[in-house]
């Protein structure tokens, strides 16, 4: 388990604009930390999510296991 927990803003390199949101959690229903994220609707499907987990998991992450569950929804 890694630090850095806690939800980060995710803005637009361009204008500043925030975007959404980022977040490394401990949650007591999961065994193991949660990489989390949720975006405006206008920007899904722009690779944002992608890049800002990305960097995230580059911060706080380094060395550690991860593994993924993935919900759709």
């Amino acid at each position: 388990s890694g630090g850095g927990h806690g939800s980060r803003c995710v803005a637009l390199a361009a204008t500043g604009e925030a975007v959404g949101v980022v977040g490394w959690f401990r949650r007591p229903s999961l065994q193991h930390d949660d990489l989390g994220w949720g975006l405006a609707p206008q920007y899904t499907g722009c690779g944002y999510a992608r890049e800002a987990a990305k960097a995230l998991l580059d911060a706080v992450a380094s060395g550690a296991r991860v593994l993924a569950v993935i919900h759709p929804d």
